[in-house]
């Protein structure tokens, strides 16, 4: 399950009241773009990308419920703007 479709879930489930978003790992929180797999892009694909990006951002910012980031190591590029735009934070 993707990010955008596990918040479109979460936002749609009545029972659920919060979300906690945390890394997988232990060494980011969220890093941004895989910068190796933008190499391989079209030059029209880079715009449509950050419109993806983009458009998941507004979701987790406009959940219409709390999102909390359990910040667990480095928050780069997309992962700075995720972490800014939740509504309580927590870095271990």
């Amino acid at each position: 399950m993707d990010l955008r479709t596990a918040f479109e879930d979460a936002r749609a489930d009545k029972s659920v009241r919060g979300v906690i978003l945390t890394g997988a790992g232990d060494k980011a929180f969220i890093a941004g773009a895989d910068i190796s797999e933008l190499a391989h892009v079209t030059r029209s694909r880079p715009r449509s990308l950050v419109a993806f990006g983009q458009a998941v951002l507004d979701l987790i910012e406009n959940l219409g419920k709390p999102v909390i980031a359990a910040i667990n190591g480095f928050a780069l590029g997309g992962g700075l703007r995720s972490k800014n735009g939740v509504h309580d934070q927590d870095r271990r």
